[in-house]
């Protein structure tokens, strides 16, 4: 979906707010570890969907929303990073 890509690249242009640990927990494949990730959001407006049928509301509004976007950062070389 183009939408989706261009949320994603909405967020990931967007400067780091903050940075958090995330405690990572072992899988399969996979130690234990704490993670070390930004934190960035923005605020945006979805649009109602073009193919709308008109039910109990007429013409809904647009909504203005926030999307969060966490990714790891200084992840270690024999893992995938989380986001």
């Amino acid at each position: 979906m183009d939408c989706l890509r261009e949320l994603w690249s909405l967020l990931k242009s967007k400067k780091c707010e903050a940075t958090i640990q995330v405690q990572v927990p072992k899988q399969k494949h996979r130690n234990a570890r704490t993670a070390l990730c930004e934190v960035r959001f923005s605020d945006f407006i979805m649009n109602r969907p073009h193919n709308y049928c008109e039910g109990k509301v007429k013409n809904p509004p647009d909504l203005n929303v926030y999307a969060v976007f966490i990714s790891e950062i200084e992840c270690p070389k024999d893992n995938e990073p989380i986001a």
